[in-house]
């Protein structure tokens, strides 16, 4: 995992409620979470880690995580996005600011009747099929390299995805095996376990991975 970088050099990208999202320096983005909670980046971290793994062309992967010395920060590679993504940042500079522009101007009501949005939508059900949910606001969805790419992961559903997983290598299943695993534990240390049904599912997933 690389090293934290260095916060002295940075470009503001955007700012909400969750947290603010930098330009640092060597082609990495930085994401400081407003939240203090112990776990928070790391739990964040293992569900971008298992969707990218399933969808990795289509998932923003985070390359480090810590929540150390009361920061709760997430790492990636800076991202190519494409041009209505641009355009939906440049305008307001917070997430609530931002989304009252995207409901009013008129770029961002073409961008919804494009093609573009339908090939979003249909990747977006692809995923949610697969068990991985994700944010369909407009900061935090573009087009990558030709396809459709989503920045944020807000859940996963495990009885879906391990009927897609079913489907697929074994390789693959053990990976995100290992990685569900190691959420578990993350939500588990911090008192973050899933309870009831949720956490239920969890374990019975984890069991018939195997």
């Amino acid at each position: 995992m690389p090293v934290l970088p260095t916060m002295r050099k940075r470009e503001f990208i955007a700012r909400g409620d969750e947290g603010t999202v930098w330009h640092a320096r060597d082609g990495y983005v930085v994401k400081e979470m407003t939240a203090r909670s112990s776990g928070l980046a790391r739990e964040r971290y293992w569900m971008h880690r298992v969707a990218s793994e399933l969808f990795p062309e289509n998932v923003l992967r985070y390359n480090a995580a810590s929540d150390a010395r009361g920061r709760s920060v997430l790492i990636s590679k800076k991202v190519e996005v494409d041009s209505d993504h641009l355009h939906v940042l440049s305008r307001p500079r917070t997430f609530t600011k931002l989304a009252r522009h995207v409901r009013s101007c008129e770029q961002c009501a073409r961008m919804r009747a494009s093609p573009r949005q339908n090939l979003l939508s249909e990747s977006w059900s692809k995923l949610r099929a697969a068990g991985i949910i994700v944010d369909r606001a407009e900061s935090n969805l573009s087009i990558v390299n030709g396809r459709p790419f989503f920045f944020e992961v807000v859940d996963l559903n495990p009885l879906a995805m391990r009927a897609h997983l079913e489907t697929g290598p074994l390789e693959v299943r053990e990976r995100v095996e290992s990685m569900m695993e190691k959420l578990y534990e993350v939500r588990a240390k911090y008192r973050q376990r899933p309870r009831g049904l949720v956490s239920m599912l969890m374990k019975r997933v984890l069991r018939r991975f195997r």
